[in-house]
């Protein structure tokens, strides 16, 4: 090992004195730079959550929608539809009595607002003695409802914009009789006295009614 003599010492101790001052804040700046890179990572990690979210929120609400649809419209059980239509036909009775009589275009009119569908006109539509054509809210649909006279007393006719019923199927109480049947864009209920021959104004209402959907 090579020994350093007084001349290389006062060399170096020279040297070192004249060494700049290092910054009052180094320390500081230097503790920073593990909290600078945790920073960058972070923002670089909320960054990537954020574009994922951004990419995930739309699907999500998607899917949310389709499962609404199809718990909206998938069909309801049948005791429960009865009960409501029959609750439904209760609640509006008042209207039986009316002498009111409503033109095919005003039923029309009303029908294509809230259900967009309509029936065609023909002679036997233009007949037809509608003393009530309003919307309503059934088996979670905004549907119409119609009040006619039929043979034998008021008939109600409900079109309902859904397919709420699989199937075709009767049903009374003591007092009504009616059916509940799937048609081409929803499903169309006729229910009247239990004597009132409901499955002409079926057949009548199913032959002529046109959705524009």
């Amino acid at each position: 090992m090579n020994k350093i003599d007084d001349t290389q010492l006062d060399q170096l101790l020279n040297n070192i004195m004249k060494a700049p001052v290092p910054p009052a804040d180094l320390q500081q700046k230097l503790l920073m730079v593990p909290a600078l890179a945790e920073a960058a990572d972070l923002q670089a990690t909320m960054a990537s959550n954020d574009s994922v979210w951004r990419r995930t929120v739309p699907v999500a609400a998607c899917l949310g929608l389709l499962l609404l649809m199809a718990h909206r419209f998938q069909p309801m059980p049948t005791a429960e539809l009865e009960a409501e239509i029959l609750a439904h036909v209760y609640a509006e009775e008042r209207f039986f009595a009316s002498s009111d009589h409503i033109t095919l275009q005003d039923m029309n009119a009303r029908m294509e607002k809230a259900i967009h569908a309509h029936l065609d006109a023909s002679p036997a539509t233009e007949a037809l003695d509608v003393h009530l054509a309003k919307d309503c809210w059934l088996a979670q649909a905004v549907s119409m409802h119609l009040i006619l006279t039929g043979d034998t007393g008021p008939v109600s006719v409900l079109m309902i914009p859904a397919d709420v019923a699989d199937h075709a199927t009767t049903f009374a109480d003591d007092r009504f009789s009616g059916t509940i049947t799937p048609i081409e864009g929803g499903t169309l209920v006729v229910l009247g006295n239990r004597q009132e021959p409901v499955a002409k104004y079926l057949n009548l209402i199913n032959d002529h009614m046109q959705w524009d959907y």
